[in-house]
């Protein structure tokens, strides 16, 4: 049966105009000034006749899910003042779909196109998950038209840029790039502050809180105020709590808390954690005391018996050797602290993850960041397999086990020093299940490496 002339229209790509503004935005300063610049050109084509160049075609949002690209597409098209025609992924498929789409903002010209999530997968004929067909999108990209006043700029969206076709994001088609970051103090404030609008007890830590949330993104952020409202609802209360909204973050993060009654030996269990996360936890302050913990907590929980969380803002990017070396003294810690306490029964599987962490990190600085005074400058993966290679790669392995070694013999040594202060720690963790940041510092107030 033939479909009727309304039901095609709807099929059809319609041309929208934004409402949303870039002061709409909270945080991204850096990607809206860059997107202000393209805006700029956009407007000021007299500028690129001057200097002999081109109208540009196109441009590439690209950053981790829930960030705002697709705002800021949508807030960058007010700002060019231009029509736009939304493509989204699941439109992406369809070449039928791409030909009407920029038939359509031609017809509105200047405009601009926006293909939302470009690096999309799915199934296509046969039943193979690949990307999406560019064939269409080439061609549509390659006979827009030179004069600014018929141009068709296009917006991209995609999580990565290098999953995108390489014939797409290619010179004089797509050939803007701008990265979203994760979202910034200002952002994740401004979503604070919509759950603050919420009821809640008044006594809510902001800055803390914000802390807390550094590497989430915009849909776990929702999430958290939404999921908050309804443990109030469902326990009766009248207003949301700092208390709750921790506890929806590291369910997030996390995930849920195991009841107890579904972990065997509990109690001996959860004193093992509570005096193998002291000894991450008190190491930690001593030998890595720019990066902030956020809290130290036993609360058994899906991916984890106990952890800590570090502020993702207090990261650094390069770290020398000490660094290296005092970060892989810190996840040997935890067993160690644990096997001083309780002998061979601290000697569990809960340091598993943490000496893989730490194996990869001491192989990482002596076969590949040149950090090793025995191997020195060398990367050894980049030499050839030869006899050479395979000599290389015995003293490699001899010096990631001296290392370790070396690690281990500093980490108990500051155990050992620092005793009472593990042992203080993991008797508030056994008592209440959680330490934050500021009530250990209280606990580690003075007390340094030396």
């Amino acid at each position: 049966m033939p479909q009727s002339p309304d039901l095609l229209r709807e099929l059809l790509p319609i041309i929208e105009f934004s409402d949303l503004a870039f002061s709409d935005i909270a945080g991204n300063k850096t990607v809206k000034q860059n997107l202000k610049q393209v805006v700029r050109i956009l407007k000021g084509p007299e500028l690129l006749k001057k200097f002999r160049i081109d109208m540009p075609k196109g441009m590439l949002l690209y950053g981790p899910p829930g960030v705002g690209k697709t705002m800021l597409g949508k807030a960058f098209a007010r700002e060019a003042e231009r029509p736009f025609v939304y493509v989204s992924r699941s439109d992406l498929f369809d070449p039928h779909y791409i030909k009407h789409a920029y038939a359509k903002a031609r017809e509105y010209a200047p405009s601009i196109v926006f293909l939302d999530g470009i690096d999309v997968k799915g199934l296509i004929d046969g039943g193979v998950y690949a990307s999406m067909p560019d064939e269409q999108l080439i061609l549509e990209l390659d006979s827009l038209p030179t004069d600014p006043e018929e141009s068709v700029f296009t917006i991209a969206t995609a999580q990565k840029r290098e999953e995108v076709s390489s014939r797409v994001i290619a010179p004089n088609r797509i050939d803007t790039f701008v990265e979203v970051p994760e979202l910034d103090r200002d952002a994740r404030r401004f979503f604070i502050e919509k759950i603050l609008a919420k009821p809640n007890d008044g006594k809510i830590n902001v800055e803390r809180v914000i802390r807390y949330i550094s590497g989430m993104s915009g849909y776990d952020l929702q999430r958290i105020g939404k999921e908050a409202s309804l443990h109030a609802i469902r326990h009766g209360l009248e207003a949301i709590t700092e208390e709750i909204l921790i506890e929806q973050i590291n369910i997030i993060k996390y995930g849920y808390k195991l009841e107890k009654k579904h972990i065997r030996n509990l109690e001996q269990d959860l004193k093992i954690t509570a005096f193998h996360e002291a000894g991450h936890a008190v190491l930690s302050h001593l030998l890595l005391p720019d990066i902030k913990i956020e809290q130290v907590t036993i609360a058994p929980r899906l991916k984890s018996m106990g952890f800590i969380s570090y502020s993702i803002e207090d990261f650094p990017g390069n770290i020398c050797r000490d660094e290296v070396f005092n970060n892989i003294c810190v996840l040997l810690g935890g067993r160690l602290a644990s096997i001083r306490k309780f002998g061979p029964k601290g000697d569990d599987t809960g340091a598993s993850n943490d000496l893989e962490v730490a194996t990869h990190q001491a192989y990482a600085a002596v076969a590949s960041l040149g950090m090793d005074k025995e191997i020195g400058y060398v990367h050894t993966d980049t030499l050839s397999q030869n006899v050479c290679k395979q000599m290389f790669l015995v003293l490699v392995e001899e010096r990631v086990i001296h290392w370790m070694r070396e690690a281990t013999v500093r980490a108990q040594e500051l155990v050992d020093k620092h005793w009472k202060k593990v042992e203080q720690l993991a008797e508030i963790l056994i008592r209440q299940e959680i330490v934050d940041g500021a009530e250990l510092e209280h606990i580690m107030k003075g007390v340094t490496e030396g």
